[in-house]
This record gives structure tokens, C-alpha cells and sequence, in this order.
């Protein structure tokens, strides 16, 4: 293969896996907009059934067609013989997988609800049996399939922000997207034509032993895809759409943890990592971003962990090289959360107030009094900080009878190195609930 083909397809693919990645980003912010939580939660949890029903119908054929096509691709009868063989395959395979999203869509409610909409998504996914990839990878065409791709999501993202205004279009959805799909299929047979290649059909049986050699490509396809998608469908099962709705948001940002509480950090134990490298680390430049930051911790999360103790964490919080490096990671992740120490006890989240875009202050529920909360707020508000909110944690709303049970526990220790002996004062008290059933 001559040097200018190589560039080409390396372009392409480049291309490609760029597209792949902005046109999801182009869509996301308009259609939270535009949707209700509800509606949005609908879309995202379907999509995530219909990247199982991918798996399926592709089957890991990328892999196993292209190595194939690659052996005989001198021989145009044997790439043809290869595509139809592959393209029946296909065909049995989008006939099992439309049996599992149909008992799915059965077994689970939020499809249940929307089972005309899911099966509409189904029918664009099962469309793709006619947009033969590995065809084009095999021969080295690089950038049919690249055009082809932008087509089809070009199409669908700009009819989407033409069409798509509200719940009330939700499933011009998946319409969009078939739309999309047959315009790419359309373009895709013109190349094949075009490059003389077609479709010879061969026995079924023989299409049976092409299932028989993908099937360890489907595994390892499979292993490494269907993380994101089953927490999705986890989560829709057992929690509401607006779950569903925020989370599908939360994995589609990159973001990253750092634990700035360099006094008693514990983000390394709760994610079960080292933490010899990190944060402290970084500050004094004695580490790098890639010994001490932890990729994927869970998908689409990375972790800077605090790393060793230092003996002045509010000096190195304050210093410029940590401003630095908060501006270097936020020129590669969305969102940043970092973990500060309790306000009312140290001043290092105060330090650090104008390296940041806000505060969210975490309040334990029954454990945080109205003293210590009017405390944080007094001193967020003297530093002229921006505050974001607050989240409340640790909830247990147990009910008995005509009766709810609260129960408040203050808790005084030393924060910082060492501790003190901790004092508790309990007191139980009932309020009597006069709209109990």
C-alpha cells in the first residue's frame, strides 16, 4: 500500500473517531434543553438498551470480517462471496436480537411505557446490517465509510434542532435517526457499485460458520463496551427517570476528583487506590500528571488522589503552582469536584476560593446543626465566595406508625493530626405525623 493511502486512511479514521465525538456533544446541551427530564431519561435509557442490540448485530464481524476480506482482497468474488456471507450473518442476528429487546422491552418498565418508541429505535439500529464497515476497512477505503458516517449524523443532528422542540416530538427521535441511516445506506451501496464489488448470497449454513468464528470477537467486543450502557439500564430498572435523565448526563461529561484534603484524606480508601503520588505531589513537582492521576475509576471519572501528608497543606494550596495546575486540568475535563476539609474547622477551602467556579456545601443529614451551617455560610460570605449549594447526605427517614423518628448526633474531635476523645449528645425526638395514613 502506497504512502499517500496510508496517510488517507489514518486522516479518515481520525476523522471519524473525532465525528463520532462531537456530534453527541452537539446534540446533548439542545436536547436538555428542549426535553423534560422525564423526556431526555426516555432517550438515554433506550439508547443504552439499543448499545446492547449493537453488540449483537455486529457481532465483533469488524474484526473477524475485515481479517477475512484483508487475505482475498485481490479477489473481488471472494470479497463478494465475504459480504454476502457476512450480511446473512447479519441477518439472523438482528432476527435474535429483536426476540431479546422485545421480552426486555416486556420485562422493564420505562421501556414498556415507551415500547413504540424503542422499537423504532431498534429498526434504525438493525439498519446498519446494510452499512457493511468492515467492507470498506478491509480493501483500505477509509474514506467512504468516514463520509458516510458524517452523512448520516449530520442528517440526524441537523433535523433534530429543526424538528425536535419539545416531549410532544419525542419520537421523531429514532425517526430522525432512520433517516439518517438509509441516506447512509443509499451512499454506502453507490461506493460498493461503484468500487465493483456486490452481494453473492451463499448457503445459510456457511453464514452459521462465520457466526462460529466471530463469536471470540463478539466477546471481547462485548467485554469492553457494555460498562457505561448496563449501569444505565441498572440504574432505570430500580430508580425514576429523573435518575435516569441525570445520570445519562453525568456519563456523558469527563470529569475528574481531586482530594485537597491533604490533613485526613480518604478518596483513595473509598476508590480503593494508592496514594503515594498525588496532589501534594504535583504541587512540589516530584510526580507527574500520569503517575498520580487514576483514569477511569469508574467510566468517564478520574481521580487525583491527595498523596503523602505535607506539614503545610494550606500553604501549597495557596501557592501558584497549584493554580497552574488547576488550570492544566481544566483544560482537560469538564468538571472538576474537589474535596476540600470541613470549612468551620481549617481555612484551606478558603484558600483556594478564587482557583474555583463555586462552592457545594455537603451537610450530613441529623448529624450537622444549624449552628455549624450558619457558621460555613457567615465565612463563605466575609470571603465573598460563590455558592453553589448544598447537598444532603446520609438519609434514613424511618416512619412508625403515626410517628417520625429523628435523631441528632453532634459530634466535636480535633481535625488535623491526631485525635481527641469524641463527645456525643443523642436526643430522639418525636414528631407526630397528623397526615399519616
Amino acid at each position: 500500500m502506497s504512502q499517500n493511502k496510508i496517510a488517507t486512511n489514518t486522516i479518515m479514521l481520525y476523522l471519524m473517531t473525532f465525528a463520532k465525538m462531537i456530534f453527541p456533544l452537539i446534540t446533548l446541551p439542545y436536547l436538555t434543553r428542549v426535553l423534560s427530564v422525564d423526556g431526555y431519561a426516555v432517550v438515554a435509557y433506550v439508547k443504552s438498551a439499543m448499545a446492547y442490540m449493537q453488540i449483537i448485530i455486529d457481532f465483533g464481524f469488524l474484526l473477524s470480517a475485515i481479517k477475512d476480506i484483508v487475505k482475498v482482497s485481490d479477489d473481488k468474488n471472494m470479497v463478494s462471496k465475504i459480504l454476502g456471507e457476512t450480511l446473512q450473518a447479519k441477518i439472523l442476528l438482528a432476527i435474535i436480537a429483536f426476540i431479546v429487546i422485545f421480552i426486555t422491552t416486556i420485562a422493564i418498565p420505562m421501556l414498556r411505557e415507551n415500547l413504540f418508541y424503542t422499537m423504532l429505535a431498534y429498526f434504525s439500529v438493525a439498519l446498519t446490517i446494510l452499512l457493511p464497515d468492515f467492507l470498506f476497512r478491509g480493501i483500505e477505503q477509509m474514506q467512504a465509510i468516514t463520509i458516510r458516517f458524517i452523512i448520516m449524523r449530520g442528517i440526524a443532528t441537523a433535523l433534530t434542532f429543526v424538528v425536535i422542540k419539545g416531549d410532544s416530538q419525542l419520537l421523531l427521535i429514532p425517526v430522525l435517526d432512520i433517516i439518517g441511516t438509509i441516506a447512509a445506506i443509499i451512499w454506502t451501496w453507490f461506493e460498493i457499485h461503484k468500487l465493483g464489488y456486490k452481494m453473492i448470497w451463499v448457503e445459510w449454513k456457511t453464514a452459521l460458520t462465520s457466526l462460529k468464528k466471530s463469536f471470540i470477537y463478539f466477546l471481547s467486543d462485548a467485554s469492553t463496551t457494555v460498562f457505561g450502557a448496563l449501569n444505565t439500564l441498572l440504574i432505570g430498572i430500580y430508580l425514576t427517570k429523573t435518575d435516569v435523565a441525570y445520570w445519562s448526563v453525568a456519563m456523558q461529561l469527563i470529569s475528574a476528583v481531586i482530594d485537597a484534603d491533604m490533613r485526613k484524606p480518604v478518596q483513595h480508601n473509598n476508590f480503593k487506590v494508592t496514594n503515594s503520588d498525588g496532589l501534594s505531589t504535583l504541587i512540589i513537582r516530584k510526580s507527574t500528571m500520569d503517575k498520580a492521576i487514576k483514569n477511569d475509576i469508574i467510566q468517564n471519572l478520574d481521580l487525583l488522589t491527595s498523596g503523602s501528608i505535607p506539614p503545610n497543606p494550606s500553604e501549597l494550596l495557596a501557592s501558584e503552582n497549584y493554580k497552574k495546575l488547576l488550570d492544566e486540568l481544566s483544560q482537560k475535563y469538564d468538571y472538576i469536584i474537589i474535596d476540600t476539609p470541613p470549612i468551620n474547622v481549617v481555612s484551606d477551602a478558603m484558600v483556594m476560593k478564587d482557583s474555583i467556579s463555586g462552592i457545594l456545601l455537603v451537610i450530613r443529614y441529623a448529624s450537622t446543626t444549624y449552628e455549624e451551617l450558619s457558621s460555613c455560610m457567615k465565612q463563605i460570605e466575609l470571603a465573598q465566595a460563590n455558592m453553589l449549594g448544598f447537598v444532603m447526605n446520609d438519609i434514613h427517614h424511618s416512619r412508625s406508625s403515626s410517628y417520625y423518628n429523628y435523631k441528632y448526633k453532634y459530634k466535636y474531635k480535633k481535625y488535623g493530626y491526631g485525635h481527641t476523645p469524641e463527645q456525643s449528645i443523642s436526643t430522639d425526638v418525636k414528631e407526630e405525623n397528623k397526615n399519616a395514613d
